[in-house]
């Protein structure tokens, strides 16, 4: 197997691994539908966990470049990816419907 065939096969599973928790999704699709970029806080109140967590959940899906962030003064504000991998995974999303 090819090196240019392993890595997207590396890429893929790590998009599956994202894609396999549950409030991972509902995060995903969460940011996806808002018109408006959400804070930490109003998605840790929308997925009833607390802020770290949310947190924690969030940067993994920034590490994988699912979601991008920007600061609003002292806040962090979340929303979907404009990398290949957010559109990888939204294009996953949307034909699983």
């Amino acid at each position: 197997m090819s090196k240019v065939a392993r890595a997207k096969i590396a890429e893929m599973a790590s998009i599956y691994k994202l894609l396999s928790d549950e409030t991972r999704l509902y995060v995903i699709d969460m940011l996806f539908r808002s018109r408006t970029p959400l804070s930490v806080g109003e998605i840790a109140e929308s997925i009833q966990m607390s802020h770290s967590a949310t947190s924690h959940l969030l940067g993994s899906l920034f590490r994988n470049g699912v979601v991008e962030n920007l600061r609003d003064g002292r806040e962090k504000l979340y929303t979907i990816g404009k990398t290949i991998q957010a559109k990888r995974v939204m294009k996953i999303l949307k034909n699983s419907n």
